[in-house]
């Protein structure tokens, strides 16, 4: 009854239907720009949320977050560059399509095959997370902080090499860290505020986002662009329409878009593997088991469908463990996350008897969004190009502005404006030096959320470590967490030893 309810309320909702064609669109936009991901497209969506109530202001994050995944093939197919890491497989083919003057035709595939991919994992999100939640309501304040403690094995997925990972460890131990500023939740003793009343309700986490993601990557962007300006110009192309592939067409391929849906919802529910992994995943999956493997790379549709079917499919995975148990698999669900909490809405297994109209308003509002891809994909493509005419001090500034109005808008705290300048700094510093941002904000947004239900657990327990932690779903919970994140330096020694016996 609660589906059929959000649906009529979606549908009927003038408002709902311009949110999402706004999120569609500007998601699309932020995708396509190269540098910044679905996940800085949602942080530049939020200025926007402030004065609509919560089940408009998520509808419009969550289709911001679809079309941003599928943005990242624009660029992938038309100039050989992503521009969102999850659409670097679609360059393999994409580009090889364009230059046998079949940009359109990629396009078209690209488009169809997001579509298809986002609403098979909207629809197995809607089947799946009723069936989480009953196991989910069982788990008492020291699972959910396990739960928590395994959202942070989602640095595993940032990094692609031991190296890279430990990087990750210091940026998520920062975002622990900056979780402890402000008034202790138990005890209301002032920790780590250095005298400032500014910091007595902690260091706000939506200043932090916007200055780290936007602002950091505007930095950067500034100064390659200057390093290397000959090699970052883009050539303008003309009269590209998108064309939407045939019944038969699809038909051919059906058996790589089926597998690369199944690959990448699967994917996206694990934590941290996210529409990246999954993207390459299917493309090797497709390429393996097609007839024509030998013709991958040269420009053929299997090649764009499967990679641009997996990274679509994975955002309703990764929407699943963030409303089931209440924790971001990825930078950008963590993002989500936190318009939740600005509402003072935790979600999670509560959630879906508490506000079951929201839960599902969301579920609605993605697989419009999906549907809406066919035909807003083709227009943002058209008009993409154009806007590649734009000099990038004109987009740079307009992101700039967004981000202080954002951070300002969020409690007319100028305050939060220096927050936010001050991550601006720090984001350039942390892209250049390859430190995850997405690894700071699980830090920061979890960090909380696995302190207070420890210690909550403790409390129950009399203080008691062995009645607390204890517990076969606790502990299992904890040690697939530590494999996760030890992963790397074993697979590293395993090359190395290898390489040793030779």
């Amino acid at each position: 009854m609660d589906i059929y309810i959000a649906i009529y309320g979606v549908l009927s909702d003038p408002l709902s239907w311009l949110l999402i064609i706004f999120g569609l669109g500007g998601g699309i936009l932020f995708g396509a720009l190269p540098g910044i991901s679905a996940a800085m497209g949602v942080v530049l969506m939020l200025p926007f949320t402030y004065k609509l109530d919560v089940i408009h202001a998520l509808i419009l994050m969550v289709s911001t977050y679809c079309g941003g995944v599928f943005g990242g093939s624009i660029m992938a197919i038309m100039f050989n560059i992503p521009g969102t890491p999850e659409a670097t497989p679609t360059t393999f083919d994409g580009y090889q399509m364009t230059l046998k003057g079949e940009a359109g035709k990629a396009l078209g595939v690209a488009i169809t095959c997001s579509a298809l991919g986002g609403a098979f994992s909207v629809v197995m999100l809607a089947l799946i997370s009723p069936l989480l939640v009953k196991v989910a309501l069982s788990f008492g304040p020291v699972d959910y902080a396990a739960v928590a403690f395994l959202g942070l094995s989602a640095i595993a997925g940032l990094g692609h090499g031991p190296r890279e990972q430990l990087k990750n460890l210091l940026a998520v131990t920062m975002g622990l860290l900056l979780a402890t500023v402000g008034l202790d939740a138990i005890t209301g003793i002032p920790r780590f505020t250095f005298g400032s009343p500014a910091f007595l309700s902690g260091i706000k986490f939506i200043p932090i986002m916007i200055g780290a993601f936007a602002g950091g990557e505007v930095l950067r962007q500034i100064e390659e662009r200057r390093i290397q300006k000959e090699k970052k110009q883009l050539f303008f192309v003309k009269g590209v329409t998108a064309k939407l592939p045939s019944l038969r067409e699809l038909f051919s391929i059906k058996w790589s878009i089926i597998k690369s849906a199944f690959i990448g919802l699967g994917i996206g529910i694990l934590p941290g593997a996210g529409a990246t992994i999954a993207s390459f995943v299917s493309y090797g999956v497709a390429k393996r088991s097609s007839k024509q493997s030998d013709k991958f790379g040269t420009g053929v549709m299997e090649g764009v469908a499967a990679p641009e079917t997996a990274n679509n499919a994975s955002t309703g995975g990764a929407m699943i463990p963030l409303l089931t148990l209440g924790i971001p698999g990825s930078g950008t669900t963590a993002v989500i996350l936190g318009v939740f909490l600005i509402y003072g809405i935790q979600p999670g297994p509560l959630l879906f008897s508490t506000n079951p109209k929201l839960v599902y308003s969301i579920i609605v509002g993605m697989f419009v969004a999906n549907i809406l891809m066919i035909f807003l994909g083709r227009i943002g493509a058209k008009a993409f190009v154009q806007f590649l005419r734009l000099p990038y001090y004109v987009i740079g500034t307009t992101i700039l502005l967004l981000s202080a109005i954002g951070s300002y808008g969020l409690n007319n705290d100028i305050d939060d404006v220096w927050i936010c300048l001050a991550f601006m700094g720090i984001g350039y510093f942390m892209k250049k030096y390859k430190f995850s941002i997405a690894a700071l904000v699980l830090g920061l947004v979890l960090g909380k959320l696995i302190e207070n239900n420890l210690r909550r657990g403790l409390i129950i327990t009399h203080f008691s470590w062995q009645k607390a932690m204890f517990h076969p779903l606790t502990l299992s919970l904890i040690f697939i967490t530590i494999i996760i994140l030890i992963w790397p330096y074993i697979k590293a020694y395993g090359v190395r030893f290898k390489r040793g016996a030779k």
